[in-house]
């Protein structure tokens, strides 16, 4: 788990958001299976807390989605310039 959200943070800081996030999804079911977390517990706030892993990991993927959403923004933006 370590090792893939790693490799997504290494692709992060390359702004290849779109391999980030494969690996940060492969260190988010490693993490659910380390922390025991299926459909069942997912809804049961008081278990999940306890969750560090997968907690971490659901937080980052959401962190890395936002960019990636916020990037197809800017990239609209700038090629309103590139027509002048």
């Amino acid at each position: 788990m370590k090792a893939a959200y790693n490799i997504a943070l290494g692709y992060e800081m390359q702004d290849s958001i779109n391999h980030a996030l494969d690996w940060a999804i492969k260190a988010f079911n490693i993490a659910c299976e380390i922390d025991h977390v299926d459909n069942e517990t997912v809804h049961d706030a008081n278990v999940i807390k306890n969750k560090r892993n997968y907690l971490l990991t659901a937080l980052y993927i959401n962190e890395l989605q936002e960019r990636k959403n916020s990037l197809h923004l800017l990239n609209a933006q700038m090629k309103r310039f590139e027509e002048e």
